[in-house]
């Protein structure tokens, strides 16, 4: 079983079916109504993750009292890493607190340096964010707005020239500048897909991490387990990082049976035959997103892959390489 670690370093067991290997395998579907199998589907319930979420919400409660954490969300694509996050982001904004969102990008050629935090910056609140940057020096403000030019406005003065130290006092301003936000507000800060991080990213959670002090900031990442094979950057970080006491890791497995079936039944609005849940569970692997791909496929040729579906495998195949 996938495990989750908390900060005393005890493990404990995430949910896991234990499923594998069917998915590729065809199987005749029970039988449904079209009314059972919209074209689009998505539940607006949190199936099977309720240890996950406790966890989370307690961090939540943690970072508005001033003791700030890191949580890592590791899990294979489509097991519901950002659905995770988007639920407590959704608690977040709830009880008032100050959601940013980024994305990590990876690009054909090079990188883009602190591509999650540029576009965090730009989901921030833009009264929050004025109110942050007036506290903050002259100095400060211009060297921020150097990198984060569409959310740092520059007013009039000027970065230091000398760059030796360069990035060392970006670190330290873009530190700040997290400390006067979560003053005004507590805050939660996410960075998705930390496997696609650009060096500059990199650098800066390695900083953040050992510089967290009495911050109102709780940051979640999510990453994509299988893309780490053993010369990944990431993968080196990722065992770095969870050495610290203010680093959490939860490990996502895929859904039980009797979660798929919660799943399900959000989509379709009633409750699912045991049928239909046992062939979804057989067939996805517990995998969300490979049940609402089936289900989405529709009551007709069951026993063919949807398109996207097996597209995501395929990708899913490559990134584990030719051992696999």
């Amino acid at each position: 079983m996938p495990a989750v670690v908390d900060r005393t370093g005890r493990t404990v067991q995430s949910d896991s079916s234990g499923a594998r290997g069917r998915l590729g395998r065809a199987a005749r579907a029970p039988a449904a109504t079209s009314r059972q199998v919209p074209g689009v589907v998505g539940s607006s319930e949190l199936a099977g993750r309720d240890h996950e979420l406790t966890l989370l919400r307690s961090a939540l409660d943690e970072a508005k009292a001033g003791l700030p954490s890191i949580v890592l969300i590791a899990g294979e694509a489509g097991v519901g890493k950002t659905r995770l996050v988007r639920e407590v982001e959704a608690i977040a904004r709830r009880e008032g607190m100050l959601v940013m969102h980024g994305d990590c990008l990876q690009l054909s050629v090079g990188e883009l340096p602190y591509a999650p935090l540029a576009a965090a910056l730009r989901d921030a609140d833009p009264s929050v964010m004025r109110s942050a940057l007036a506290e903050l020096p002259v100095t400060a403000r211009c060297e921020l707005a150097r990198v984060f030019a569409d959310s740092v406005g520059a007013d009039g003065g000027e970065a230091p020239q000398d760059d030796r130290f360069g990035q060392a006092r970006l670190f330290g301003w873009i530190l700040l500048l997290l400390r006067q936000l979560s003053d005004k507000v507590a805050v939660v800060l996410t960075v998705e897909d930390l496997h696609c991080a650009d060096t500059s990213s990199r650098d800066f959670l390695r900083f953040l991490v050992q510089s967290l002090r009495a911050e109102r900031l709780l940051m979640t990442c999510t990453i994509r387990s299988e893309n780490l094979d053993r010369d990944h950057p990431v993968r080196a970080l990722v065992v770095e990082l969870a050495r610290s006491k203010r680093v959490v890791r939860i490990d996502l497995g895929p859904l039980s049976e009797e979660a798929v079936g919660q799943q399900v039944a959000g989509i379709l609005g009633t409750e699912p035959s045991s049928e239909l849940i046992g062939w979804l569970f057989a067939r996805g692997e517990g995998n969300p997103f490979y049940t609402e791909e089936l289900l989405a496929a529709g009551a007709s040729n069951r026993d063919a892959l949807p398109p996207t579906l097996r597209e995501a495998l395929l990708l899913r195949s490559e990134a584990l390489g030719d051992d696999s």
